[in-house]
């Protein structure tokens, strides 16, 4: 059982001083049952892949109930890094959210926008009725959001990789990540995605 020091929010977790190594797991089903195995599992958290998933929206939602009730924090990755699917994807309380082929120092910025309500961004405003804020219960929820939602942003191309240290500099990315496979293609190297000099 965690402690009443044991950060509650993903940010708060990779902010601390000198945590440990946080572990995590891809969910490439929409299956709420395999959701809930993975958070009983004991992994720090659970990213809920939407790009290489079946379905949308509603079946992300089910899997994020059923980590909410393993008491697993979650992560959705985006199908697209769009401010529409941002937006559906942000009001149903994701711990953090990753979005996908940032390749450069705009694209990052207009992600941190899509999380960010106006005149800072261009999130819609619904927090009084969506999940994000327990339905309008949470009233801390418009004050808080912005501090404990973690922003990932994927870099999947040499593009991306050559403008790494840019993207990383955005106030508001909390977090960068390597996407190997898609990397090794834009390389030219489809057919063998651990060749080395991907790895360099």
């Amino acid at each position: 059982m965690a402690s009443s020091d044991t950060p509650k929010t993903l940010k708060a977790h990779l902010n601390k001083a000198n945590e440990e190594p946080l572990y995590g797991l891809f969910l490439l089903s929409f299956s709420p049952t395999q959701a809930e195995i993975a958070g009983h599992a004991g992994y720090d958290f659970v990213v809920v892949d939407m790009e290489h998933n079946h379905g949308g929206i509603s079946e992300a939602l089910s899997c994020l109930q059923a980590l909410a009730a393993a008491q697993t924090l979650a992560i959705l990755r985006l199908l697209e890094s769009s401010v529409a699917w941002a937006k559906k994807a942000l009001d149903l309380e994701p711990q953090g959210i990753m979005f996908l082929v940032i390749d450069d120092l705009e694209l990052a910025k207009k992600a941190v926008s899509y999380c960010r309500y106006p005149p800072n961004g261009v999130r819609g405003a619904a927090h009084p009725v969506v999940r994000a804020s327990k339905y309008g219960i949470d009233e801390g929820y418009i004050n808080n959001y912005e501090k404990e939602l973690l922003i990932m942003c994927q870099v999947e191309s040499v593009e991306a990789v050559k403008n790494i240290k840019e993207i990383a500099t955005i106030e508001g990315v909390d977090c960068v990540m390597m996407g190997p496979f898609d990397l090794s293609v834009s390389m030219g190297w489809s057919r063998d995605p651990v060749n080395e000099k991907v790895r360099r």
